[in-house]
């Protein structure tokens, strides 16, 4: 990314177009005068030429300005990103605070319930304890007004007693006078010593609800203080949570730009990777020059096997016609085999004309800028190793039935089929042969190579031929498979 963009951005920074002096940009310079020194290869300079073009060095491939100006606007939008990546961690960064505010957040709210937790066991300790108190206390006030009540009875009692007693004599009167009054001082006495023992119980008591009084207040206190920490913590939580969504979506905004600047910057990278691309390029013509070479090499020694093999073929069919056929009857050659006075057939193997190959230029084995892969390529060296071993390992004589290569030996075997129909063997078409193998169905014997209806054929491979099988009961499937199926046609020299 960075190496693309820098390669032509900064050529175009200084408005100087195409003149290095003006461009601007040493690095961009540097990298254009590296592509100027690189040469085309004369034949490459040639075909340009007869095109009606100039191209001399990589760097005339290559369209400078609008590389330069598809650079600058890459670069632009990269500074853009990285100024943007730059803010967007900032949001970031101020939506999930520090790990120090974080933490002082945390002690905080650890401290506020470590204090709501002692204010609770305070207020159960105490709690329980004036509720004790209480109960007994209010046993107490209980029990006095229970005494005070039985002696107002009492007095009350005396009261009406006394004035039953009022229709007796004086001297009995000014007794029980006497005696009354004595009780009442008495009865006065006890409820003086009930109300100053009630009068003591209801002050403990109300001492205690002052305190249950603090203590309400105290979690009161506490409460509103909780409550405003949890307001403040809530719209902070609602802040946060409005900076990272728009985060985020800034964040997507970044995403798809960074994708299409990727895009932008991976087409100049093509620029970058030229040389080596060049290079490989030159390797790939020469090997495609040597393929074909190979092609025309194989085809002509098969050709000339064939031609020795129909001449010998001629010469027994010869010395058997001049010797034993000469003493057979007509019939023989009218009617048992009509073709047994025939010349051997001549099989051409044409190789069509290959369009590529006369628009590949030729390269040799070296290349002015190909010094850095040692003069001439390896896969140039590996073709021509392989027309080498085709021309010196002679032909195998054994039967193949795991691979049908050119130069095998192959057994062909009748099937039900005639080639042509595609169904049983009703047709019109010539006996079917498939090759006998292991795992390498379909490689039928070329109609062409069928003389009568045989037993069998064994014949080394010539040609192979690769069919992909059409519709069925057409000429595109000769054998009836199933469509799209592929399928081989062998031309073989008969032994």
């Amino acid at each position: 990314g960075p190496d693309a963009v820098g390669a032509f951005a900064a050529d175009g920074e200084g408005g100087g177009g195409g003149d290095d002096e003006g461009a601007g940009g040493e690095g961009g310079n540097k990298y254009a005068t590296y592509l100027g020194d690189v040469p085309l290869h004369p034949s490459l300079v040639a075909a340009a030429r007869s095109a009606g073009r100039t191209l001399e060095t990589l760097l005339d491939c290559v369209p400078v300005e609008r590389e330069r100006a598809w650079a600058g606007r890459c670069r632009a939008a990269r500074e853009r990103l990285t100024s943007s990546f730059g803010e967007l961690d900032a949001a970031y960064a101020a939506a999930l605070g520090t790990a120090a505010s974080r933490d002082e957040e945390a002690t905080k709210d650890w401290e506020a319930e470590a204090v709501a937790e002692a204010l609770k066991r305070e207020v159960e300790e105490v709690g329980a304890k004036i509720g004790a108190r209480q109960a007994e206390r209010l046993s107490e006030l209980r029990r006095c007004y229970v005494e005070a009540a039985g002696i107002a009875s009492a007095a009350a009692q005396r009261s009406e007693g006394a004035v039953d007693v009022g229709s007796e004599e004086a001297e009995a009167r000014s007794a029980a006078s006497n005696k009354q009054q004595r009780e009442r001082n008495s009865a006065v006495s006890k409820l003086e010593a009930l109300a100053e023992e009630s009068s003591s119980t209801v002050f403990q008591m109300t001492k205690d609800d002052v305190v249950l009084s603090g203590l309400s207040q105290r979690i009161a206190d506490l409460k509103t203080v909780a409550t405003r920490r949890m307001c403040a913590r809530l719209a902070e939580i609602s802040a946060s949570q409005s900076a990272i969504g728009r985060a985020n979506a800034s964040a997507r905004v970044l995403r798809q730009a960074l994708v299409r600047l990727d895009a932008d910057v991976s087409h100049l990278e093509h620029v970058v990777e030229l040389p080596s691309s060049y290079r490989d390029f030159l390797a790939e013509v020469r090997r495609r020059r040597a393929h074909s070479a190979t092609v025309r090499s194989i085809a002509s020694d098969a050709q000339g096997r064939l031609g020795n093999s129909r001449a010998k073929e001629a010469g027994r069919r010869e010395q058997f016609l001049r010797g034993a056929g000469r003493h057979l009857m007509p019939a023989f050659f009218d009617v048992l085999v009509p073709s047994l006075a025939s010349a051997p057939p001549s099989l051409d193997l044409r190789i069509p004309d290959v369009p590529e190959a006369d628009g590949l230029p030729d390269l040799g084995g070296g290349a002015p800028g190909d010094e850095g892969r040692g003069g001439r390529d390896d896969g140039l060296e590996t073709t021509e190793a392989e027309i080498q071993t085709e021309r010196q390992i002679p032909p195998s004589d054994k039967i193949s039935h795991s691979s049908f290569e050119v130069g095998d030996v192959g057994l062909f075997m009748p099937t039900g089929l005639r080639s042509g129909t595609g169904s049983g063997g009703g047709g019109g078409g010539k006996r079917a042969y498939l090759a006998f193998h292991t795992g390498c169905p379909h490689r039928y014997l070329h109609p062409d190579c069928v003389r009568g209806n045989p037993d069998f054929v064994l014949g080394r491979i010539l040609m192979a031929e690769e069919h992909v099988a059409g519709a069925p009961h057409t000429e595109a499937n000769p054998y009836g498979l199933v469509t799209g199926t592929r399928f081989w046609l062998l031309t073989v020299e008969a032994l």
